[in-house]
């Protein structure tokens, strides 16, 4: 990683071999493009892969995103078009993915899984787009905010359809020719391609399984991956810290959603903490906001959340359901407390504590 700096971009709930996939899948279709500026280190512990990337990345595709929307008549309708398109094209790696689960040939599921990987997600200048727009200081009508939302919001759903079909063909793999008791979603899926054509065995693939259950970092230097288990997590995690940017700590400041502000207590909320167990009447604290925790959501009384942008998905339940909600604060998990009484600021986009 020498030679380069980097910046916190985002956390997900991504596996590595969720990770990996989408990697494979976009690098070749999308050079050219501020998608894919080729350096970046993911680094998993507790549940979380936390995304660190070039800063050129988030720079360059704000400016990208400002040029195609001077550029171009009607952005947001063609945005919403393009990312269709792409959703209907992805259908068919579903179904290759089904007949992997139930075959127990070789030959036939690398057929399969090389199938998969070919069919390239062309994000092209369109799809990354709703990321950068809503990270942006782009002037939106509430109706284009609304339809972008929603159209990231299904990006965001396909894909985690995908993801989830993926890691059952792929524990199929691993039941039927490695070890039953190895987590799929510990291998690359690159490693799983070179294994079937037996260029890798068994016995590499469960120590790696093993060596990166719960803490791993994936970098990708200009076309060199790397993945790092726990055995030398220590040492390349202070690598990445070393040529990391700090963010300058300006207070929990974010995008207000709308023009709502409210008062009340907080609640944190993990991305394992099960949607019956999310509070109502409370502001949530979070991370991220995930789709399955819509039923819960609507009954907050805010929500502030570390990532996304105005058309993330806390955004768009948020407009929905008529919810006080800044987004984008990078660290109100850490900042804020259980139990805090705080008040969200949609005039100044600020959140402040306050006395109970």
């Amino acid at each position: 990683m020498s030679g380069m700096s980097l910046v916190k971009y985002i956390d997900r709930n991504f596996s590595l071999l969720d990770h990996s996939f989408l990697m494979e899948m976009v690098q070749d279709a999308n050079k050219g493009t501020p998608f894919w500026i080729g350096r970046m280190a993911d680094v998993y512990q507790e549940g979380i892969m936390a995304i660190y990337v070039n800063p050129e990345y988030v720079s360059e595709g704000k400016k990208y995103s400002q040029k195609l929307f001077e550029e171009e008549n009607d952005l947001v309708q063609t945005i919403v078009d393009k990312i269709a398109q792409w959703k209907s094209e992805l259908i068919p790696c579903l179904e290759l993915l089904k007949r992997i689960e139930i075959s127990s040939n070789k030959e036939e599921i690398i057929g399969l899984l090389k199938e998969v990987i070919s069919r390239q997600i062309v994000f092209g200048k369109y799809v990354e787009l709703t990321h950068h727009l809503g990270r942006s200081d782009i002037i939106l009508s509430k109706k284009e905010e609304e339809l972008l939302g929603k159209t990231h919001d299904s990006r965001r759903c396909i894909f985690e359809s995908l993801l989830k079909e993926l890691t059952i063909a792929c524990q199929h793999i691993v039941d039927l020719f490695i070890d039953k008791t190895v987590n799929a979603c510990n291998i690359t899926i690159v490693e799983y391609v070179q294994f079937l054509e037996g260029k890798m065995n068994a016995s590499d693939l469960r120590e790696f399984a093993f060596d990166r259950e719960g803490k791993f970092i994936y970098t990708w230097n200009d076309g060199i991956i790397k993945t790092i288990g726990k055995s030398g997590f220590d040492l390349e995690w202070k690598n990445v810290q070393d040529i990391l940017i700090a963010e300058e700590d300006t207070g929990l400041k974010g995008f207000a959603v709308n023009q709502l502000s409210v008062e009340g207590e907080v609640a944190i909320i993990k991305h394992n903490t099960p949607v019956q167990d999310i509070p109502s009447g409370k502001i949530l604290v979070l991370a991220m906001t995930l789709p399955k925790m819509t039923p819960a959501l609507k009954y907050a009384k805010g929500i502030i959340t570390n990532e996304g942008g105005r058309l993330c998905h806390a955004a768009v339940v948020a407009r929905e359901f008529n919810i006080a909600c800044l987004v984008g604060t990078r660290n109100a998990t850490s900042v804020l407390k259980e139990g805090d009484f705080v008040k969200i600021d949609a005039s100044a986009g600020v959140v402040r504590k306050i006395n109970s």
